[in-house]
């Protein structure tokens, strides 16, 4: 019994994702990504453990991530993949968190800078809008 205990013991606890990134790094790293392949590959394994049930912002940031790694994969079908994907789970984020302002930020972003073709530009004013509205209650 005592030997069971010790091993258990021994064990790693179960990791606290939450704990792994802070927020700042998250948007020091998402800041990188644009421009550099490596810091959007590290936010995306940061944020792999997250979603939007587990915490709708930091899935925003993975999702943002994800769309910004279609600009650097080569492969057509890898690039639309990629938006896509990003895409559908930042409008997840949105829906569960709609007041969070720093989740619509990040997708005005995205819709500002997506090529039109690729028709996520719907919800540009509305985000426009919003941004004006509740910006002046930031504290971060």
């Amino acid at each position: 019994m005592r030997l069971l205990i010790f091993i258990l013991a021994l064990l790693p606890a179960k990791k606290n994702y939450a704990d792994t990134i802070s927020i700042d790094k998250v948007r020091i790293l998402y800041g990188e990504a644009a421009v550099n392949y490596n810091s959007c590959e590290k936010l995306i394994s940061s944020l792999s453990y997250f979603s939007e049930k587990n915490n709708p912002l930091l899935a925003g940031y993975k999702a943002c991530a994800t769309m910004i790694m279609a600009k650097h994969v080569l492969n057509p079908f890898s690039k639309f993949s990629n938006f896509t994907n990003g895409k559908l789970l930042l409008e997840k984020s949105i829906s569960i968190d709609k007041a969070n302002i720093e989740l619509r930020f990040l997708r005005f972003s995205v819709q500002t800078k997506s090529p039109q073709f690729l028709g996520y530009n719907k919800t540009i004013e509305e985000d426009k809008r919003f941004l004006i509205q509740y910006y002046v209650n930031l504290k971060d």
